[in-house]
């Protein structure tokens, strides 16, 4: 089964668009990711007060 197969059946699978999917082969250090509005998620926010 190809990658873009397997992503689309187990988007599917879970009621997900597989427009909404993604899949990165790439090697990307934590920091660098961002699942929305531009936020690092994984890089520790200062904290607000």
């Amino acid at each position: 089964m190809s990658t873009y197969g397997a992503a689309q059946l187990r988007a599917e699978t879970v009621g997900v668009s597989p427009d909404d999917v993604f899949i990165d082969f790439g090697e990307v250090h934590r920091e660098n990711w961002s699942f929305g509005k531009g936020v690092a998620q994984f890089v520790p926010q200062a904290e607000t007060k």
